[in-house]
């Protein structure tokens, strides 16, 4: 319909406004469950840390794309909307963060085959006192009494 007809569609009635139609489709590639198994399968090869980056250049491919029946790939917004609707979120690398080992194996070997033995050989050079009838020792350094 051209811009003459809403012109006299309107003119013959009011209430008959056009509308467009740009924007109301609900429906999205991603919506394929194919191409979503695919999508998390190649995000889980990659690894750990994945970026929506890696499904622009995945989507490059011409292979994945004639695949999908895709005539380009997605641009960045638009993989990071789709990673958001496969289930990724988004997490910053907190550099520093603390990690309880105490359990694993080379910690354990660590501390029954270095650092006790260490500490037992020091442990007349302990200060020992008492709290609430809790008897604790302290180490001290070389040099200091």
């Amino acid at each position: 319909m051209d811009l003459r007809s809403w012109a006299k569609s309107f003119v013959l009635d009011q209430d008959d406004l056009p509308f467009n139609l740009f924007g109301t489709s609900k429906l999205s590639k991603i919506d394929n469950d194919e191409l979503a198994a695919e999508l998390h399968a190649h995000l889980q090869s990659i690894g750990k840390y994945v970026k929506a980056a890696n499904l622009v250049q995945y989507l490059s491919d011409s292979l994945v794309q004639k695949c999908f029946r895709m005539k380009s790939t997605i641009s960045l917004a638009t993989a990071k909307r789709w990673m958001h609707a496969l289930g990724y979120c988004w997490l910053r690398n907190h550099c520093g963060q603390y990690i309880d080992g105490h359990k694993r194996a080379d910690v354990i070997r660590y501390r029954q085959g270095v650092f006790i033995p260490a500490m037992m050989k020091n442990e007349q050079r302990l200060q020992t006192w008492e709290n609430d009838g809790i008897t604790s020792k302290l180490a001290l350094l070389p040099g200091e009494h």
